[in-house]
């Protein structure tokens, strides 16, 4: 999945949009969970966009340390997104 961006943001008054939240190592970007899709947030521009989408939340999410790529978990397996071109990678199998 291509990485997009998150047009509805003008309609959150600041990042409080997000029910959790964790930045980057370096402290430039923010990446945040609503309604249990991630979308990180540039944090000099305030651009947003969705990195995940699809009816199961994604939980425990951390950036990978330099900064590229994001580990999540997603109904029980882990999961990672490079930031670079929304690449999605299923690093587990549960089965």
């Amino acid at each position: 999945m291509a990485l997009a961006s998150f047009s509805k943001w003008a309609n959150c008054s600041s990042y409080s949009c997000f029910s959790s939240a964790t930045s980057r190592p370096d402290g430039s970007r923010l990446v945040g969970t609503t309604a249990g899709d991630l979308y990180v947030v540039d944090l000099g521009s305030g651009e947003a966009r969705f990195v995940t989408e699809g009816p199961e939340p994604e939980t425990f999410f951390r950036f990978r340390p330099d900064g590229e790529a994001l580990a999540f978990v997603r109904d029980g397996d882990l999961f990672q997104v490079d930031l670079a071109d929304g690449t999605e990678r299923r690093l587990t199998d549960r089965e």
